[in-house]
């Protein structure tokens, strides 16, 4: 197949008859991922034909070379690449969330990890049991990766609770000689990359004429079980499987690049806190990570800071709970929630940037139930301010940031 075939399969895929979307991408992605991508019924073709929507016209995609990610020679064929990726032998049961397992090895001309916002969240995510991976066309169609550590799924980790998925379109030809099932009637193929251990990819639309692109502030939602009937009775373009195939056969495991981060503690965390999922962009071929994330066993996600390029969003100051302080020469929104939904959460928001960045810090002291003891090692922290004080801001230039922000 010549590259202008390519193009034409490419603007098919973009253009099936959907209902408008509800559905912000950044939510529907990170919200139930595993449920949808592998228990295809119709509420999980919904989601992703759905969650694309976009406000500007299907495009011709460029006739350049295939991004820099790939692994085999460039080319626009969807036919299998010549050379394609070495399979792992096994696969770890526990993923290092600072270095992603799992990487695209080939994508079609105009598709790009580095095309996200860095407003747009939710896409790339390192995680101990998953890796997602999203690469975005200029019309707001994607191709997403996900990749499960071994047992995963079948462990309950994943929204399914099994594998291989049990709602599937049929059997598919091995990916590298492993074997592979066909998922959301041929835009998707999922595979078990080595025992124990799936992965899955799918391709989605952009569309035009629904209203603008949701942002990452949208609250999101699935559409109507009419909407989803809809969605689901449209065929896959003719030669899709051919893509999804090749993009599946390209896969790159057991990769070494690690996420940067713009700010290093530097004292020890608590025993027993470690890193939690991370969410990350691609600008320059650095993967930087959009925060820190972690907690003990009890709350994995116990204590999150964020240290970002002002992105005009502010503080939420809510009466009751706010209050304005300025401490260590900054100027800070101080929150503290302690009530039915949530036991002694602080929030700290920094009025202004500190070395060019918003600083935002989320720790929860106790877990939500009534009565439950402090988190192990909360009160060791210092609170929210104390975590401040334990922090070393590396501004804005990824090139001084670090890939070990654990101190």
């Amino acid at each position: 197949m010549d590259d202008n075939s390519v193009i034409t399969l490419l603007a098919s895929i973009t253009d099936p008859p959907e209902p408008a979307s509800r559905v912000s991408i950044a939510a529907a992605l990170r919200r139930g991922r595993r449920q949808r991508r592998l228990q295809v019924g119709a509420s999980a073709f919904a989601v992703v034909a759905v969650a694309a929507a976009v406000a500007v016209p299907p495009i011709i995609l460029s006739n350049n070379a295939e991004r820099s990610q790939a692994s085999a020679p460039p080319s626009s064929s969807p036919t299998r690449p010549v050379k394609q990726s070495a399979m792992p032998a096994s696969a770890p049961a526990t993923f290092n969330v600072l270095l992603p397992y799992a990487a695209f090895g080939w994508l079609p001309a105009g598709y790009s990890e580095a095309s996200i916002a860095l407003n747009d969240s939710g896409l790339l995510n390192s995680g101990p049991t998953e890796v997602d991976r999203t690469a975005v066309a200029a019309n707001g169609a994607t191709v997403s990766l996900a990749v499960d550590a071994r047992a995963a799924c079948a462990a309950g980790a994943g929204a399914s609770g099994g594998c291989p998925p049990t709602a599937t379109s049929g059997k598919a030809p091995d990916v590298n000689g492993r074997p592979a099932l066909w998922i959301l009637d041929g835009r998707g193929i999922a595979w078990e990359y080595a025992p124990g251990a799936w992965a899955d990819v799918q391709v989605t639309a952009g569309r035009q004429g629904h209203g603008a692109a949701p942002s990452r502030k949208d609250a999101g939602g699935l559409g109507s079980a009419a909407d989803e009937r809809t969605a689901v009775q449209t065929p896959a373009a003719a030669g899709t499987r051919d893509l999804v195939l090749k993009i599946a056969d390209a896969v790159k495991y057991a990769q070494r690049t690690p996420l940067v981060f713009d700010v290093k503690l530097a004292s020890r965390l608590p025993a027993g806190w470690s890193p939690q999922e991370m969410g990350f962009h691609v600008v320059d071929g650095r993967l930087l990570a959009d925060g820190l994330t972690v907690g003990p066993a009890a709350d994995t996600s116990a204590l999150s800071i964020n240290a970002t390029k002002p992105l005009g969003y502010g503080c939420s100051y809510v009466s009751g709970q706010s209050s304005y302080v300025t401490m260590y020469g900054v100027n800070w929104e101080y929150r503290v929630q302690d009530d039915h939904i949530a036991k002694n959460v602080q929030m700290l928001c920094s009025m202004q940037p500190i070395d060019g960045l918003d600083v935002n810090i989320n720790l929860d002291m106790a877990p939500e139930e009534a009565g439950a003891a402090p988190l192990p090692g909360s009160y060791q922290l210092g609170g929210a301010f104390g975590v401040y004080t334990r922090m070393h801001l590396l501004g804005l230039n990824p090139a001084n940031w670090t890939a070990d922000p654990l101190g």
